[in-house]
C-alpha cells in the first residue's frame, strides 16, 4: 500500500486491513523501491544465464519474446535494415526501449501520448534512408518464442554499410495513418483479436512506394492465449470473406467496430482448450 492510504486506513480502523491485527502508524515501515525490485529479480548469475550475453544488466528479466526479438533486431540492424516493432501495450514498448538502450540499438518510439510534431519527427527520422532497390513482397512468418532456434540469414543481404534503426509503435496509436516504407522488417509482438487491426499495421510498411522485400513476423507463444487469439482471428477472417461474398459491407463494418462478445471472451480465457492443447501445430491456425 502507498503510505497515505495506509495512514488513512489505520487511523480510521486501527487495525491491519488484511489480518485485522491492531496496528499503529508508528509501526509502519516504508520499503524503498529498489529494495522491492531486488526482492523479485533474479540473482546476477541467473540473470546472466538467461540473457543473451554476459555483462549486460537489465532492470527486469527478459521474456522469451524479448530475447527472440533482440536477436532478430540485432541481425537486421547489422545488415542496415530498418525495423518496425508493433505492440498494443505501451508499457511493453518502454521495456523493449530499455533493452535496446542497453544493447546500443538506435530507436524511436511512437505512442498515443505524443503530439503531432513528435510523431512526425520520429517518422522522418525513421524514413531518412538511402535509395531502395528491390521489388515489394510480403513473406509472413511465425516466430515461436518458445523454440530456441538459430537465426537464419536471409538471402537479401541489404546495405551493411548503413546501420539500420528501430521504430517502436503502439498498435492503436500508429496502426493507421503512418507511412513507414523505409522499413524492411515488421514484428508484431502480441496479437489483436480483430485481424483487420493487424493488417492495417502491416500496411504501414508494405504499401505504395515500398521498393524492398518486406518480412512480417508474428510472435506466438505455444500453449498460450496467443493461439486462442489466432483461432478467434480465423473466425473473423471467415466472417469477412462471407461478408464480401454476400456483398454485405455493412455487416463487415459492424463486426470490425464492435467489442468482443461474452462468448469470445470466455473462449480466450477458458483454461485448457482441447483444440489448442491436443496437437494442432502453429501452421494450422494460419
Amino acid at each position: 500500500m502507498c503510505q497515505p492510504c495506509a495512514n488513512a486506513c489505520i487511523k480510521r480502523a486501527g487495525s491491519c486491513p488484511v489480518c485485522r491485527a491492531p496496528v499503529s502508524v508508528e509501526s509502519l515501515q516504508v520499503i524503498p523501491t529498489q529494495a522491492m525490485v531486488n526482492a523479485v529479480t533474479q540473482s546476477d548469475d541467473e540473470q546472466a544465464t538467461n540473457q543473451e550475453q554476459r555483462g549486460v544488466e537489465y532492470k527486469f528479466r527478459l521474456s522469451s519474446k524479448m530475447m527472440k526479438l533482440l536477436r532478430y533486431v540485432k541481425r537486421d540492424v547489422r545488415r542496415g535494415w530498418n525495423v518496425v516493432v508493433f505492440s498494443q501495450w505501451t508499457s511493453y514498448l518502454w521495456m523493449i526501449s530499455h533493452m535496446l538502450d542497453v544493447n546500443q540499438v538506435p530507436y524511436r518510439l511512437i505512442t498515443g501520448k505524443q503530439n503531432q510534431n513528435e510523431r512526425q519527427n520520429n517518422v522522418a527520422w525513421f524514413n531518412h534512408r538511402s535509395s531502395q532497390k528491390d521489388f515489394a513482397a510480403v513473406l509472413p512468418n511465425h516466430l515461436d518464442a518458445c523454440d530456441d532456434v538459430e537465426v537464419s540469414e536471409p538471402e537479401d543481404e541489404g546495405d551493411s554499410a548503413t546501420q539500420g534503426k528501430v521504430l517502436l509503435v503502439s498498435l492503436r496509436a500508429g496502426g493507421v495513418g503512418l507511412n513507414l516504407t523505409a522499413g524492411r522488417t515488421l514484428y508484431l509482438l502480441d496479437l489483436w483479436w480483430n485481424p483487420a487491426v493487424e493488417e492495417q499495421a502491416m500496411m504501414r510498411v508494405h504499401r505504395l512506394g515500398q521498393q524492398h522485400t518486406v518480412r512480417i513476423y508474428r510472435f506466438v507463444v505455444r500453449d498460450s492465449i496467443d493461439q486462442r487469439i489466432m483461432s478467434l482471428q480465423a473466425g473473423k477472417s471467415r466472417l469477412t470473406n462471407m461478408a464480401f461474398d454476400a456483398s454485405d459491407a455493412a455487416a463487415l463494418q459492424k463486426d470490425e467496430g464492435r467489442s468482443l462478445t461474452l462468448e469470445e471472451m470466455k473462449m480466450l480465457f477458458k483454461p485448457g482448450t482441447m483444440e489448442l492443447r491436443a496437437g494442432k501445430s502453429l501452421g494450422e491456425f494460419n
